[in-house]
């Protein structure tokens, strides 16, 4: 996304033109680059539990709404 607000409105698009821009964005933002680390274990757990924590709350929530239901 970074990519795309840097370079203004832009005409024209096809992937020559786009790996042209791309790589002159590399260059020019060439010294904040630092190496893509992936996610450790520990953080994609803690993700995949708060994702179902959520889910639950809202199947929680969509359940005391209904008629007929039997509010806690």
């Amino acid at each position: 996304m970074q990519i795309k607000k840097s370079g203004g409105l832009q005409r024209g698009k096809n992937d020559a033109i786009d790996a042209q821009r791309i790589a002159e964005y590399a260059f020019r933002f060439r010294d904040r680059m630092r190496l893509w680390q992936p996610p450790r274990p520990v953080l994609q757990k803690l993700a995949a539990l708060s994702a179902l924590r959520q889910r639950l709350l809202r199947v929680r929530q969509q359940s005391h709404r209904r008629p007929g239901s039997i509010a806690h």
